[in-house]
């Protein structure tokens, strides 16, 4: 009744109401907004783009105040069916070069030749020129990280010499050579002779943090890309170039690594060699203060399997040889690490081991009155390396090497 007589009351008001008014309002709002929040209003087909995978930077030839930028494309006519149809072999890669004064105008010069859009998100791997390393990598990464299309993630390499050469390299196991220097990263786990690939954001992080940084150094040889070492940026500058042993000594220091294949001499005959993959597990660092001076002890633990011992007559299964085998690989771990710790200090005086963030974490007053740069190369190091939890273990089916000649 109440019902009726409200109906009736607004009828009589002249008020006209629709059965389900709202629920037409709240659809109607649905279809208009489909229109007004459509996000393809910049849309560009991806046959339209051109997809920069790899960028190189190297000063200008004609002026060294330049950069000269050259990227690598994937051509997508050599990679489609019709190439294959047609019987026509051609090269599976695009380079080019334009110059600037900066990396962006260097960039934007590439327009004047690309017959595409240039995609700059894709780019995965940075080969930064020695000539360029050594007056400041800011110029390249100070864009990266500022300017949004470009991917602050891409892996930074450091060539020995000129960069843009390493572009147009045909790498044997990969089309492009971006693909190739992203596989290096993939096998640092098992190849620690080269500094660990990290990307543009983590390096400008610790450059920001402590002035200092490594990066992997690519080198060619024989017309192939090598990873061999690493580079030292003090304050965004290089300054000298890491070896494979010294190299491997880092990223032990750093915690980088956890798996090596380390070759040592046998204790009983040194001209026979022994392998093993070596665990490296356990990183610590610590800082004591002695004397007003810091004291730093770094401490791995190691276990591992021998899986060579060719020339070498001992028997893993006796104790006695066991434990000098043990022995000798501690020793070969602990002698990297100290072939960078020597490089550090003494070479370089460079704190790229990132020992200085303990003092300025634990001891604030002592860092706030020290010059750490002067008194990095005079501090105390040590490092222990010592038997882990699983042992030395040497699977297989012998016991002795096979004797030979």
């Amino acid at each position: 009744m109440r019902r009726a007589a409200g109906t009736d009351r607004g009828r009589e008001e002249g008020v006209v109401t629709f059965p389900g008014g709202r629920r037409a309002l709240a659809l109607l709002a649905l279809v208009l907004s489909a229109f007004l929040l459509g996000g393809c209003w910049d849309y560009l087909d991806l046959e339209r783009r051109g997809l920069v995978m790899a960028m190189a930077v190297d000063t200008d030839p004609a002026d060294s105040r330049r950069l000269r930028l050259a990227v690598e494309l994937p051509a997508p006519a050599a990679l489609g069916p019709s190439a294959m149809d047609s019987g026509a072999v051609r090269e599976p890669k695009i380079v080019m070069e334009a110059s600037g004064v900066s990396l962006i105008e260097a960039g934007n010069e590439l327009r004047s030749e690309l017959e595409r859009e240039p995609l700059w998100t894709q780019v995965i791997a940075v080969a930064v020129g020695e000539a360029v390393a050594r007056e400041g990598v800011a110029r390249v990464l100070d864009p990266f990280m500022r300017w949004d299309p470009l991917n602050p993630r891409a892996y930074l390499y450091l060539v020995d010499g000129e960069a843009r050469g390493v572009l147009r390299l045909l790498p044997s196991a990969q089309p492009l050579v971006a693909l190739a220097l992203r596989s290096f990263a993939d096998q640092f786990p098992f190849y620690p002779g080269m500094i660990r690939p990290r990307d543009v954001a983590s390096i400008h992080r610790d450059l920001q943090e402590t002035g200092s940084a490594v990066a992997p150094r690519v080198v060619v040889q024989e017309g192939q890309l090598r990873l061999v070492g690493g580079g030292v940026l003090k304050g965004g500058t290089l300054v000298g170039w890491l070896d494979a042993v010294q190299a491997e000594g880092t990223n032990c220091l750093l915690g980088w690594v956890y798996r090596a294949l380390v070759q040592f001499d046998c204790p009983v005959a040194p001209a026979g060699q022994v392998a093993a993959w070596a665990r490296l597990v356990d990183h610590r660092v610590t800082v004591a203060i002695l004397d007003g001076r810091p004291r730093f002890h770094v401490r791995r633990a190691v276990s591992g399997r021998l899986v060579d011992l060719a020339g070498c007559p001992m028997d893993p299964e006796d104790p006695a040889d066991l434990s000098r085998l043990t022995g000798a690989l501690i020793a070969a771990i602990r002698e990297r690490a100290m072939a960078a710790v020597e490089r550090a200090q003494g070479e370089l005086q460079v704190d790229y081991l990132r020992l200085g963030e303990l003092v300025r974490r634990h001891y604030p007053g002592l860092w706030r009155s020290v010059d750490w740069q002067k008194l990095f190369p005079h501090v105390e190091i040590d490092v222990q390396v010592e038997p882990g939890a699983g042992g030395i273990e040497s699977p297989g089916l012998l016991r002795r090497p096979v004797p030979y000649n």
